[in-house]
């Protein structure tokens, strides 16, 4: 059974544990407590009362931003990055008209995911992200555009 909650200060140590797993170039904590404000929606995701994914987007007047994404190396492949952000596309201010996002192109299974769900390529930010071993790679810009409220759950 699926249940998604509010990330607190408390959460961070398992919340950086999954951050860590999850990318080469994980946030720091720091970065990661200041989401908890009112103006981001820092979700948890939990899996039969175990923590299987995370997400945070930030809300800045009609426009939001999915900022971070995880999802457990063992929860993947199984709907459960889609749960997630149906959700978090549901619990958007009614007056939010767009969501962007960025994510690596070599990240096929997100892209897939966010493509699947209506989001579309804009733009590239090109030597954004680090690579492990050196190097960059760039930054695909997406976003989804919500035209009414009838597109949220």
């Amino acid at each position: 059974m699926l249940q998604l909650t509010g990330m607190r200060m408390e959460d961070l140590p398992e919340v950086m544990a999954l951050e860590r797993a999850g990318h080469d170039f994980p946030w720091s904590e720091g970065v990661m407590a200041s989401c908890l404000s009112r103006h981001h929606r820092a979700r948890l995701l939990y899996e039969d009362q175990v923590l299987v994914g995370f997400a945070i987007l930030q809300e800045v007047l009609d426009e939001a931003t999915l900022l971070n994404m995880v999802i457990a190396a063992t929860a993947r492949r199984r709907g459960h990055g889609r749960w997630l952000l149906e959700r978090l596309i549901a619990e958007v201010d009614a007056g939010v008209s767009v969501i962007h996002l960025e994510v690596r192109p070599s990240n096929h299974a997100a892209i897939a995911l966010y493509e699947s769900m209506g989001f579309n390529e804009y733009a590239r930010r090109p030597r954004y992200y680090p690579r492990r071993g050196g190097g960059y790679e760039d930054a695909m810009l997406m976003a989804l555009t919500l035209a009414s409220d009838t597109m949220r759950l």
